[in-house]
């Protein structure tokens, strides 16, 4: 499916409560205040088109004309019983109903081509989903447009000085020893310069990454071309509710090849 982003950004986010029916409604509602006004205006047809620069027929479509330079006022309005004023005022609105029923033509057919909520909130997930798993499977670096820079998975060095804690290994022990009704470990007490003088005798669980390098979901921000980058960040997705029918998020999804060290960790340079 084609979607023209920029009507979608206009009518269906800005203006998410116009719906075919609204359109439909109130272009008929113009037309038929112009039938109407045409109709108001048929005694004047022979004045119209024999002392003025308009021809009658154009009423139906005109939407932009100077009253003054086509309307010419000489001793003949006078015989003819003609209130100019009156009829500059009736061709005012007429001229603005045309304008508006063109603009609801137009919006009409926009309409037409805009798939409804549920349809364009899919539309964006499966680009979304699309455009994620070749980040993450095939080491795919996503250009963002509008100078926003890249998204891709950085291959980080670890630091020696500092652990990092192995929240997927962590969590594993933690199940294990509570499985088995062993007691997790558990500070008790400190000193002042925050050692450690008692626990509560349980089995440490805490599991710290031992490899040289990690990999992480990276907005490359340094050649970001937009102001005030600064005060904006890449948030990927966290789900892990796949058993309740959830789909697997962007981090765990990075935090399954991590932890099965997959040949793919080798496209992330």
């Amino acid at each position: 499916m084609i979607v023209n982003t920029k009507y979608m950004y206009n009518l269906l986010v800005t203006n998410s409560k116009v719906t075919k029916v609204d359109v439909e409604k109130e272009l008929n509602q113009y037309i038929n205040s112009k039938n109407y006004i045409l109709k108001s205006l048929e005694p004047y047809q022979f004045y119209i088109n024999n002392f003025t620069r308009i021809n009658f027929e154009d009423l139906k479509n005109i939407t932009n004309y100077n009253l003054n330079y086509k309307l010419r006022i000489n001793s003949n309005t006078e015989k003819f019983g003609i209130d100019t004023e009156k009829l500059k005022r009736i061709l005012n609105v007429l001229c603005e109903i045309n304008k508006n029923i063109k603009k609801l033509e137009k919006t009409k057919e926009i309409v037409k081509t805009i798939p409804n909520y549920e349809v364009y909130k899919d539309i964006l997930n499966s680009f979304n989903e699309t455009i994620s798993d070749e980040i993450v499977y095939k080491g795919y670096v996503f250009n963002l447009p509008f100078n926003l820079s890249d998204i891709k998975i950085a291959k980080v060095e670890c630091s020696k000085y500092g652990k990092k804690i192995d929240w997927n290994a962590t969590n594993k022990k933690k199940k294990e020893i509570l499985d088995k009704g062993g007691i997790l470990y558990k500070v008790l007490e400190r000193d002042k310069e925050f050692r450690i003088i008692k626990d509560n005798g349980g089995e440490k669980y805490i599991t710290y990454f031992q490899k040289d390098f990690d990999y992480l979901w990276n907005w490359v921000k340094s050649k970001v071309k937009v102001l005030n980058s600064a005060y904006y960040r890449f948030k990927p997705t966290y789900y892990n509710n796949t058993s309740t029918g959830g789909k697997l998020g962007n981090i765990n999804k990075l935090s399954l090849l991590k932890t099965s060290n997959s040949e793919l960790l080798k496209n992330f340079i």
